[in-house]
């Protein structure tokens, strides 16, 4: 399989308060959706980042947003 093309769209949804969790907070939370495409098929996948869940080390060395966008370029 040879991947012609592929798309991200990254919607970032502020939370009503802080979500506290292993010993942070964030405020929003980053919801994506990537398209691969190739010669023969099209494929769409959807999820949430949530830099905090994942790793507290990234999450505490970045900003929110810079953590969320560390995520984002590995997805």
């Amino acid at each position: 399989m040879t991947i012609q093309s592929c798309d991200l769209d990254t919607v970032r949804e502020p939370l009503l308060r802080p979500f506290a969790f292993k010993g942070g907070a964030f405020t929003e939370k980053w919801l994506t959706a990537v398209c691969l495409r190739t010669a023969e098929a099209t494929g769409i996948g959807v999820g949430g980042l949530a830099i905090l869940w994942s790793d507290p080390a990234v999450f505490g060395a970045h900003t929110e947003t810079g953590g969320n966008l560390l995520m984002a370029l590995v997805t």
